[in-house]
């Protein structure tokens, strides 16, 4: 289904459409905001969740992002404490690599976790241990059409074997922040557990690496031949070169 427009608002110079999406994780407790202005093209702004989509706050947002500046601007470049609030929770709580969530099954509800992160997520990412993960996992973005750098080599050598071809690969976080006894992902482009998807891959090697001890590696067919990391992303990547090694002997 697609998106439906519940309201407008126009205030001063900007329209606003606020949007229910069904296809939105948590539906009908989510509202998207847009908006435009003379000379420009509809554009997201802002999700509300849970309690915050009552009209009076919604409404408060779009009034201080029409009328103020410093508002709009922080908004829009996403440094304002709701913007990191959403962004921490939509990384730790929704998964678009088919990859178990740790962070959701410990706080056991996407209201907990908004609630967790609205308390604590601008305390989160001033953590130095914070900033050095952010800094470490977003120095070098993703190529849409290369492998990350520390798979690359990897992926090249599974392609090298007869009747392999590979999918897709993402080196992984290099690492998560411990906070109040819970593994919190940062801001990054990564996946938590670094993994490598086939298109292909001959049933003689899929048996060799099932029949094959690995300890940082789990091998998967359900959706495509995948091997996936067990968490220490690092010793997953290390486990994938000696294997390749192997299968190539």
């Amino acid at each position: 289904m697609s998106a439906i427009v519940e309201r407008k608002l126009i205030i001063s110079d900007y329209e606003f459409d606020i949007l229910i999406n069904p296809a939105n994780v948590v539906a009908q407790m989510q509202r998207d905001v847009f908006y435009k202005t003379q000379g420009m093209d509809v554009s997201f702004v802002r999700s509300f969740f849970f309690d915050d989509i009552a009209h009076e706050k919604v409404n408060q947002f779009c009034e201080q992002f029409a009328l103020d500046e410093p508002t709009r601007i922080a908004s829009l470049q996403r440094t304002s404490d709701w913007a990191i609030t959403n962004d921490l929770f939509l990384r730790n709580c929704f998964n678009p690599y088919f990859q178990p969530n740790s962070f959701l099954a410990q706080v056991r509800s996407m209201v907990n976790a908004y609630t967790f992160f609205k308390k604590y997520a601008v305390e989160i990412i001033h953590l130095p241990e914070y900033e050095q993960i952010y800094q470490d996992d977003n120095a070098i973005q993703p190529h849409p059409h290369q492998p990350d750098p520390a798979i690359a080599d990897i992926v090249s050598a599974f392609n090298q074997m007869e009747g392999v071809a590979t999918l897709a690969s993402c080196q992984g976080v290099s690492s998560t922040v411990s906070y109040k006894n819970y593994d919190i992902l940062t801001l990054s482009p990564h996946a938590r557990f670094a993994y490598l998807w086939f298109q292909n891959l001959p049933p003689e090697i899929a048996s060799e690496i099932c029949n094959t001890t690995l300890h940082h590696t789990i091998y998967s067919d359900d959706i495509y031949p995948m091997l996936v990391s067990t968490g220490d992303n690092s010793a997953f990547l290390h486990e994938l070169t000696l294997l390749v090694q192997k299968l190539m002997r």
